[in-house]
């Protein structure tokens, strides 16, 4: 009976696990939209940096800045309603059982999943960067004034 629970929850960790990589797979869809939307539409202002001395991997760090800026909100945001949901169920619990066990917040596993959300976002914004930073500033400022 007991190997029998063990492997019920073994399977329904593996579900729930396969649910939030599925979920960090469309983030990260949203992170590299975000981010060619974001240097598609200040292209001129990035061809104006560039004219005026800033250089690629300039254009590369600051796009790549803006991409972790999205992925410590999105880590600190997520990171905080998951306390907040577990919080809360820990004390649903309490009040449907009448028993409510104290409560164990796996910083290890926090800190791992942060990372991971961080990575992703640097991951998701290479190829806009890569796009930025090959790009000349005549083509950066025609580009930019033609999307204006």
């Amino acid at each position: 009976l007991k190997y029998d629970i063990t492997l019920t929850f073994k399977r329904l960790l593996l579900i729930a696990s396969t649910v939030a990589w599925a979920a960090m797979a469309v983030a990260a869809l949203g992170v590299a939209n975000t981010i060619m939307a974001s240097v598609r539409s200040r292209q001129w202002q990035f061809g104006i940096l560039r004219s005026i001395g800033v250089t690629r991997g300039g254009l590369a760090r600051i796009v790549l800045a803006e991409a972790l800026m999205l992925g410590i909100v999105g880590a600190a945001l997520g990171t905080a309603a998951g306390l907040l949901l577990a919080f809360d169920a820990n004390m649903l619990y309490g009040l449907i059982l009448g028993y409510q066990p104290p409560m164990r917040v796996p910083w290890d596993i926090i800190a791992l999943g942060i990372s991971i959300v961080i990575a992703v976002s640097l991951l998701a914004s290479i190829g806009p960067v890569i796009g930025v930073a090959r790009k000349q500033p005549l083509e950066l400022l025609q580009a930019g004034r033609a999307a204006a």
